[in-house]
């Protein structure tokens, strides 16, 4: 449906997942014990849609993104253990 109105794949895959999660009203797929099989399923939905936006990524692209990433990833892991040490203290 996603690819009809022009849109990414992704986007398709996050309205799907929220309108047959297990949190609508009204919708009970197979009752109460169900939600762990609901929560397995997402986890490997999620596994799917990282891998599908995985392959939409070039090796070229990566490595042109790459250095600004891997300098935004040092500073954010450094921030947030700074941030846990005075708060912990």
């Amino acid at each position: 449906m996603s690819q009809s109105l022009r849109q990414p794949p992704v986007l398709g895959y996050l309205i799907a997942g929220m309108l047959i999660g297990p949190h609508v009203p009204g919708i009970v797929l197979g009752g109460p014990d169900s939600l762990d099989m609901t929560q397995n399923l997402s986890e490997f939905g999620v596994i799917l849609l990282m891998f599908s936006v995985g392959l939409e990524f070039s090796l070229r692209k990566i490595a042109r993104i790459g250095p600004g990433a891997g300098l935004t990833a040092v500073f954010e892991i450094g921030l947030m253990m700074t941030l846990r040490f005075w708060s912990a203290r």
